[in-house]
């Protein structure tokens, strides 16, 4: 939600969101009740959505390390609390170079 608002602040057209979450992809894509606590917010980022290019896809983590990284480390925050960086922080790093050299990640059962 904090990605959707966020888009809508700096007048955003575009925006593709990419979760590993299937809960979240279906809540986006096929309107699925979300829950009530969140409820009012949701509301408002899908009317924001509705003013903009909008894609949303699921990958399992091993997909984006990347996010699946940010997302572990913004565990806890709770709804209602985020984080934002206009540069990658220095945690993300060693995994944006991983990325940047094309090493794999693998997905094990």
């Amino acid at each position: 939600m904090f990605a959707i608002e966020k888009a809508g602040l700096m007048n955003w057209n575009a925006l593709w969101v990419e979760s590993d979450s299937l809960m979240v992809v279906r809540a986006l894509t096929l309107n699925v009740a979300v829950p009530w606590g969140v409820r009012t917010r949701w509301l408002n980022c899908k009317a924001l959505l509705r003013n903009m290019s909008f894609k949303c896809s699921h990958t399992h983590h091993e997909g984006n390390k990347v996010a699946d990284a940010l997302a572990k480390n913004g565990q806890g925050f709770g709804h209602f609390k985020s984080q934002w960086w206009d540069k990658a922080p220095l945690f993300i790093l060693p995994v944006l170079h991983r990325d940047s050299i094309g090493l794999p990640y693998f997905r094990m059962m």
